[in-house]
């Protein structure tokens, strides 16, 4: 057909209250068919699906998930699908400024014209990984390719990682908080963008409960988060970035931090702002790809060499820094494995929070430097767990440490 959009399909009228009763039961304008790739279909009908959505990738999502069970997708299609929607758009551009000239009068012809633009600048400064990953979600695939094999070769190879805050996180005294949305560990809460209670609060208990090192949990739904800046706009109604999706260690301002595996320095950065990383350390680790992870579960662009032996990438981020590392690490410096290269920060230089170390494991920076979300969309979570596996495959930290797990394995409430 090559013309999927809300002009050219038909519905079945109403059958009683509500749109329960309407089908598709038809397509008109076939002036566009043509022979070509069928997933074309799905990426044409989901580039003016997005067209005027708050959330454009939510509404492409749906689009891609219905076709893709009608029609099941490959790999190879779904990771072209985000292009070719652009390629779409900037065909509708096209045709519309050709027929602007040939006939000025039929504004018709230009309907989608004004809103393809505004899409496809918001495209232009869009990652193509994310929308591929989300895509791959929709149809039931893992989100993440890559994944899997970082997080198999962190299951072997963690329990000899270097201790990152100095100390071994598997047999010293922890306290898990839990820092949840429904949390009642701290009776009436500080203000979230008051550091100085906070640190009063959470080094005060850890005091009275004898631990050495507090610990903030992964996939976590938490309060902090309602500033503008964790503000996105969903399909159908504004959503926040409350999902943790790294682990924190809280430890005294000063403390060293050290690499948990050989590494380079990948990049380095001061997120200035209040509830942001302050300055933040990205190291990339080069490893071996597990023996059963070929390059069909592994993207080449992950290998340096491609082929099963040659090296796997993945990056650990250290958010909430002291700022000595903007000027001691440089991107390309080689770090050995358990070797210092920053020191935890105090507010408000490490963005405003109480002293604490943000860990987090990315499988794909999504082109990012210097930063990475650290919390997600629930919408988009298990997108966003894939990016970011837990980090407790590093720490060690045992489960049920203090009474609560250091990991919540089900949907987060809240």
């Amino acid at each position: 057909h090559g013309d999927a959009n809300d002009h050219n399909v038909l519905v079945s009228p109403l059958d009683g209250e509500g749109d329960e009763g309407r089908r598709v039961i038809g397509l008109v304008d076939f002036g566009d068919s043509t022979r070509s790739y069928t997933c074309a279909e799905a990426a044409i009908a989901g580039a003016y699906a997005m067209l005027g959505q708050s959330d454009p990738l939510a509404a492409a999502s749906e689009v891609v998930r219905g076709y893709h069970r009608a029609f099941p997708l490959l790999e190879a299609e779904i990771a072209a699908l985000f292009p070719l929607m652009g390629l779409r758009l900037c065909a509708s551009v096209a045709i519309a400024a050709h027929h602007k000239r040939r006939e000025p009068e039929n504004d018709y012809l230009r309907v989608s014209e004004a809103p393809a633009w505004d899409l496809l600048d918001w495209m232009s400064s869009e990652s193509l990984d994310l929308p591929h990953f989300l895509f791959r979600q929709a149809c039931d695939m893992e989100p993440v390719p890559i994944s899997s094999a970082v997080v198999d070769w962190l299951r072997a190879a963690g329990s000899g990682a270097a201790p990152v805050v100095g100390l071994d996180l598997r047999t010293i005294p922890l306290h898990v908080f839990d820092l949840s949305i429904e949390s009642g560990e701290f009776g009436v809460s500080p203000d979230p963008e008051d550091p100085e209670a906070w640190t009063d609060a959470i080094f005060g208990r850890m005091e009275a409960t004898g631990a050495k090192v507090g610990v903030g949990r992964y996939d976590e739904a938490r309060r902090w988060y309602t500033p503008a800046a964790f503000r996105g706009q969903g399909w159908h109604a504004p959503e926040w970035r409350t999902l943790h999706i790294g682990i924190d260690l809280m430890v005294e301002a000063g403390s060293a931090i050290y690499a948990p595996f050989e590494a380079v320095v990948h990049s380095v950065d001061n997120n200035e702002g209040s509830l942001d990383y302050g300055p933040t350390v990205i190291l990339e680790h080069r490893v071996r790809v597990p023996a059963d992870h070929g390059p069909a579960q592994v993207p080449d662009r992950a290998l340096e060499q491609g082929g099963p032996d040659a090296p796997l990438v993945f990056h650990t981020l250290y958010g909430h820094l002291a700022d000595d590392v903007l000027s001691t690490l440089t991107p390309g410096q080689e770090i050995a494995k358990g070797e210092a290269f920053a020191h935890v920060g105090s507010f408000p230089t490490n963005g405003n929070w109480v002293p604490h170390l943000h860990l987090q494991v990315i499988t794909d920076l999504l082109g990012m430097e210097g930063t990475f979300p650290g919390v997600c969309r629930p919408s988009q979570r298990e997108v966003w767990k894939a990016l970011s596996p837990d980090p407790n495959l590093i720490l060690g930290i045992p489960d049920g440490e203090d009474g609560r797990e250091t990991s919540r394995p089900g949907r987060p409430s809240g």
